[in-house]
């Protein structure tokens, strides 16, 4: 992997004795390193993904003022960043 692409991770190698530990160095990587990544065979439903995607272009479609109403510092559990 390098920094110029998105790295394309294979979540069945986790499930794999003999891949476990390099895929878990690969999601290291990719999570501390890049940044981003693009998991595969996760096992989620491609309904849910596309329903996922549905409400998040909702959540974003809404004036400034309502996606406030629902900013991380209105949570109890906010602590900024630390």
């Amino acid at each position: 992997m390098n920094a110029t692409t998105l790295p394309i991770l294979d979540l069945a190698r986790y499930a794999d004795p003999a891949n476990k530990a390099a895929f878990l160095a690969d999601l290291r990587h990719a999570a501390r390193d890049i940044g981003f990544f693009y998991l595969i065979n996760h096992g989620v439903d491609d309904a849910l993904q596309y329903e996922v995607q549905r409400q998040s272009q909702r959540f974003f479609a809404l004036d400034e003022a309502q996606k406030q109403q629902v900013a991380m510092i209105h949570s109890p559990h906010f602590r900024g960043y630390n």
